[in-house]
């Protein structure tokens, strides 16, 4: 019985010293795929020669609106605003001198009394794409009481005293 077992060990030992070792491969670091440290796709650039103000328009027939400009000269942004419950992320594509391409996710949490019990919040997302003429806005969001707009503008620069 021993023999057996030494013979099992030496066949296992041959066959591991035989196999190359693979080690784990190196870890990356956690991106947020809309970070704006990221490196774009070949051909994408890092920054933008012109800074634009993407305007995100939330209405709601049971609360004030809320409005979140955010101004950008790369490609990808976000936004998490904790006191509106809401995140904004997403990333712009300057498709001509007079029209953009956005992508973008939208994230919030609505309150929501569940009886006796103290208010919950409830998630709720969406993402998509849409076309943007400078200036234009655009619905890209609706349910019941809720819509939302988007809109982007190309801000002048100052010119030099």
């Amino acid at each position: 019985m021993k023999f057996i077992i030494l013979i099992l060990f030496s066949f296992g030992a041959t066959l591991c010293a035989q196999q190359p070792i693979s080690l784990p491969s190196p870890l990356q670091p956690a991106t947020f795929p809309h970070s704006y440290l990221r490196q774009g796709p070949q051909g994408v650039p890092d920054v933008f020669p012109d800074n634009y103000a993407l305007l995100l328009t939330i209405t709601d027939k049971n609360a004030a609106s809320t409005e979140i400009e955010l101004v950008v000269s790369s490609p990808y942004f976000q936004a998490a605003l904790g006191e509106h419950n809401l995140n904004f992320s997403g990333s712009i594509s300057i498709a001509d001198a007079e029209s953009a391409i956005v992508t973008f996710q939208l994230g919030w949490q609505t309150p929501v009394s569940a009886g006796k019990d103290p208010t919950q919040l409830v998630a709720s997302n969406m993402q998509g794409s849409v076309r943007l003429k400078m200036g234009d806005e655009v619905p890209v969001f609706r349910a019941g009481s809720k819509t939302a707009r988007l809109s982007i503008r190309k801000l002048e620069m100052p010119k030099a005293k």
